[in-house]
Formats: structure tokens, sequence, C-alpha cells
């Protein structure tokens, strides 16, 4: 299967049993946390990911799921720690320290609420409340 290609036109793309299940176009963490919520954890399970960025935060939602393999275009060795742990085989075309912000001035800001955080239960409380915090505040 062609990840890169899934990619050009999407930011994430979730295929179960050769079938696309989810794919959004939206950045950052959300598609993430909405496939998480509007399929659920057991439907996910097992299945093939492909997202263009995968932080710490995005790691430690994968493995609330522990889909079977993961790609992404651009990995932080954060999530590499996290989704080792977890069991979960990965590939990356890019290895970078942090994620960082949009305007790349700080990390990111799921990153950061993450940042001691090795539970994907919780992980998953404190990225869904800096995200409700964020669009608050947007």
């Amino acid at each position: 299967m062609d990840f890169r290609s899934l990619l050009k036109n999407y930011s994430i793309v979730i295929i179960q049993n050769g079938e696309i299940m989810y794919r959004s176009g939206a950045a950052g963490v959300a598609p993430l946390l909405e496939a998480i919520e509007s399929i659920g954890v057991e439907k996910l399970r097992g299945s093939l990911v492909a997202d263009k960025v995968v932080g710490k935060a995005a790691a430690l939602l994968l493995a609330l799921f522990k889909p079977r393999y993961v790609f992404s275009m651009i990995m932080s060795k954060l999530a590499i720690n996290v989704l080792e742990e977890n069991g979960i085989e990965f590939d990356s075309d890019k290895l970078v320290d942090h994620i960082l912000n949009r305007d790349k001035t700080d990390l990111c800001p799921f990153e950061k609420a993450v940042l001691n955080i090795n539970d994907p239960g919780k992980a998953y409380r404190v990225i869904k409340e800096a995200l409700q915090k964020l669009r608050k505040s947007g």
C-alpha cells in the first residue's frame, strides 16, 4: 500500500480490512480524536494508519486503539518511544526531535500537554481538554 500517495490529499487515513474507514484533511491531533470518538477504539484496533505528522500526543492516541501499523511523513523521537512501548509497528520518512507549533516558535501545545504523560487513557483526556480550550480561545 502506498501511504505517501494517500497523504497527498489527506492529513490522516485509517484503513481496516483493505477499506478506508476514516480520512481527514484537517491538521493536528483533532482528526485522530474525531476518529476515536466517531468509530470507537474496538473497531480501530489492528488498523493501518497513515498520518502526516506523529508526535508524542498522536502516538499516545494511537496507543489507545493499537493499530497494527503506523506510517508518518514526520515523526518525533518521543512518538517512537510510545509506539515501541506499545508494540506498534511504524515507519517514517523523517525523524525530528520535537513537533513544533504552527508558527514554529515553540513546542506544539498538545506535545506540551502530554510531555510528562505516558498513559494513553490519561493522554486522551488531557488532549481532548487542551483541544477544547484552544477552540474556545481561537
